[in-house]
């Protein structure tokens, strides 16, 4: 274990913002040195004075990366990728460095992505790939554009599709664990709190046994109660949230980055309209 941990390396470890670790840092809740950076100082902040859970993350964390690191790399055998998908992983690269040069022209790089995005959904430009590709969001473009960052590999932008064979792999990746996880808990599947049929989850799963066999374990997800959110309001916010608008958030918003968010948009609204409290009405305008 690192004796110390910059910001950000703790703020990712607990799941929270690096905002969150300055506020405690300011008020002294860990012990931190400061050390010469690329842009000046900075804080780091010592593991051994950590509490329990929070060393049991990091310790979590460094197992897992040795996990990662151990791990034998699946092997593809014949991997062959369909004309078609060739195709439109040739179009999505072509669409991005064309994207890249359209910026590279005005001083406003943003608003000229945004600009050519609009001007090729709307099929004026480059009509040979809108034919392939259809229409496209800004997202989209940035995802296809960090695929490639750096390697001009144009087999990273090749659809999803499982080519070939491979020999069997007893752990999901993390996206086939993402992808599972959301097949679960879909917003438009999602009661406040508690997932349609996820009682029923395992049972259901076990009609697919070459899915559950890569199963480790089996969660239960919870909602936030009220005292779980008065006590991340505490830890992250100096603006005080009145009952009303803590059971709002508990309402509407049951995951841990979401309510985050909602947390710093609303001390963001408060500094800004010189409000000493949210209320009821604050938060209903901030979510609408």
């Amino acid at each position: 274990m690192k004796d110390w941990l910059t910001v950000n390396e703790l703020a990712r470890i607990q799941g929270v913002t690096p905002r969150a670790i300055r506020k405690g840092v300011a008020n002294n809740k860990y012990i931190v040195r400061q050390v010469n950076g690329m842009r000046g100082l900075k804080y780091e902040i010592f593991v051994p004075a950590l509490n329990e859970t929070t060393q049991n993350l990091i310790d979590f964390e460094k197992s897992k990366c040795e996990i990662e690191k151990n791990r034998e790399p699946v092997l593809r055998k014949n991997s062959i990728i369909p004309p078609h998908a060739r195709q439109i992983a040739l179009a999505r690269y072509d669409l991005v460095n064309l994207w890249v040069d359209y910026k590279k022209i005005s001083k406003n790089k943003t608003q000229a992505g945004k600009e050519f995005i609009d001007i090729y959904n709307d099929g004026k430009i480059y009509s040979y790939l809108f034919n392939i590709l259809g229409k496209i969001s800004i997202g989209t473009i940035y995802r296809w554009h960090k695929a490639i960052k750096g390697n001009d590999d144009y087999t990273k932008l090749i659809p999803n599709y499982d080519y070939g064979e491979k020999e069997s792999n007893p752990q999901l990746t993390h996206e086939e664990e993402l992808v599972f996880k959301s097949l679960l808990l879909t917003p438009n599947k999602t009661n406040i709190g508690k997932a349609i049929g996820m009682s029923y989850a395992d049972k259901k799963i076990k009609r697919y046994k070459h899915l559950y066999d890569r199963l480790s374990e089996i969660l239960q997800f919870q909602k936030f109660s009220i005292e779980d959110i008065k006590n991340l309001i505490n830890e992250l916010s100096e603006i005080k949230f009145d009952n009303s608008a803590i059971e709002h958030i508990q309402n509407t918003e049951n995951r841990f980055r979401q309510i985050v968010k909602i947390i710093d948009k609303a001390e963001n609204y408060a500094k800004a309209n010189d409000l000493s409290i949210i209320t009821l009405k604050d938060m209903r305008f901030l979510l609408k």
